[in-house]
């Protein structure tokens, strides 16, 4: 279409259009109204759409429904095409996205977290069994409603693994989210890669940052643990789960959702659960850079030659971070002090002498964490490290409806990185909690003494009709 459905259209004879949610690679996201059940949903319009856009966006309207009774999950309600363009009609959310949640409102304890995604968790054990992984779990994809709970949407990404063992799955790769299966185009995929990203997820909400990709942690794996930070509010059995979710290598990981929800609601033991990949009957490879470079190589440009002339789309975009990311992961793997992994070797190709990176020294960097939310006891514990490399911190204290003691802003922003902080200072405000409103009290007025009057004194002469 190239531009936006402006408020007041009415689609399908149905649908009126109320404000535009969001836009992405795939298209726009609207507020409409229905007004047969009158009631909000959500649109997804699919720009420029051909028949093969049709097929993907069907095969979303289709999955979502399946599940349209579980818990958790955002369900579609409607599919239409208008102008050879393709639309889902979605149940709206009316909330915001836990990213946005986190970045407004400060990280989340762990209990907290951990009880608002157990029904998601639950209805992700469910649509494993019927073969459907979502490949697509985010804070971006997971919205925190009004009243508190938390449901996961978008399952543009969403495959059948079992139908797909044996042919390419598009690549889908969310920078910090996606597992490293999720960069190969025939890497296999299975209930894993939705526990790892989950796990990531559950990783960002408690401490504020983004994990580390799972390529450059393929090679060096400097991703600070859970266990690391203070006040997360899990607890080491939690901690523990969690970070196995998170193992690079998937084989490593809790195989089925089913494993994961038991470990960390049950409280089962980890010894319980093998490691052994075959658990799936999966076959898992050594990694190999060279090889994953040359895949998304060619696979973003096959992707730049069909989309000439299009807004790029979020796999485009994905293709191409991927791309730089195993570009780096090549210089890396030359220095055996640092992967010790064995590598199969890649089968013998000639390649151009332009496509071979020249090394570069890798700047040291410290990145400056998320600690509103905090308490300033947590706070002033997972800055040590930064304080050690010279950062100086300073904390000043102002009124808010937050709980006292709780960092309320910073002067730095999550995420900013820094090649050297010793010149620098991070302000921190907490809180000192609601100013109390004290009546002031009202002068004491003393009331003006009222005047006696005076008797009037009658003299009596003994004449009695002087008086009357």
């Amino acid at each position: 279409m190239g531009y936006e459905l402006t408020k007041g259209t009415k689609l399908n004879n149905r649908y009126v259009i109320e404000c535009t949610l969001g836009s992405g690679g795939f298209g726009t996201t609207y507020k409409a109204m229905d007004t047969l059940i009158d009631v909000p949903v959500a649109i997804k319009e699919y720009e420029n759409s051909s028949e093969k856009d049709r097929k993907v966006a069907q095969r979303e309207v289709k999955m979502a429904a399946r599940f349209y009774a579980l818990d958790g999950i955002a369900s579609a309600r409607d599919f239409f095409v208008v102008d050879s363009i393709s639309y889902i009609v979605m149940e709206y959310v009316e909330g915001e996205s836990l990213k946005k949640y986190v970045r407004n409102y400060g990280t989340m304890k762990g209990e907290d977290i951990l009880t608002k995604l157990k029904p998601v968790i639950e209805s992700l054990c469910v649509i494993h069994k019927e073969g459907i992984i979502h490949r697509d779990i985010s804070p971006d994809n997971l919205m925190v409603t009004k009243g508190g709970s938390i449901q996961l949407i978008d399952f543009g990404e969403a495959r059948n693994f079992e139908e797909q063992r044996n042919k390419e799955l598009t690549l889908v790769y969310k920078r910090g989210y996606a597992p490293i299966e999720q960069c190969r185009q025939r890497g296999k995929q299975g209930a894993f890669t939705d526990v790892y990203s989950l796990c990531a997820t559950i990783y960002f909400a408690v401490t504020g940052i983004d994990p580390d990709d799972s390529v450059e942690r393929m090679i060096a794996d400097h991703m600070k643990p859970l266990h690391e930070f203070y006040g997360t509010g899990l607890s080491d059995h939690e901690i523990h789960v969690i970070e196995r979710g998170l193992s690079v290598d998937a084989k490593d990981r809790f195989q089925t959702m089913d494993e994961l929800f038991e470990m960390l609601y049950e409280k089962k033991d980890l010894s319980e659960f093998s490691t052994d990949a075959d658990k799936q009957n999966t076959t898992y490879h050594p990694f190999n850079t060279a090889h994953i470079m040359r895949e998304i190589d060619t696979f973003y440009d096959k992707k730049k030659e069909r989309k000439k002339g299009r807004t790029a789309s979020k796999i485009f975009i994905a293709g191409l971070i991927a791309v730089l990311l195993v570009v780096v992961i090549s210089v890396f793997q030359n220095k055996s002090e640092i992967n010790k992994r064995p590598v199969v070797a890649a089968p013998q190709t000639t390649m151009p002498a332009t496509s071979v990176p020249t090394p570069t020294a890798t700047p040291y960097t410290v990145t400056i964490e998320n600690y509103v939310g905090l308490e300033k006891k947590a706070a002033v514990e997972n800055l040590k490290k930064l304080k050690d490399e010279g950062l100086t911190v300073r904390f000043q204290t102002k009124y808010s409806k937050k709980a006292k003691g709780t960092v309320i802003a910073q002067s730095i922003p999550a995420g900013k990185t820094y090649s050297d902080v010793s010149k620098k200072t991070l302000r921190l405000t907490i809180s000192k909690g609601k100013k109390k409103i004290v009546a002031t009290p009202r002068p004491t007025v003393t009331p003006k003494p009222v005047p006696k009057k005076k008797k009037s004194k009658v003299k009596f002469n003994g004449d009695l009709d002087s008086l009357s």
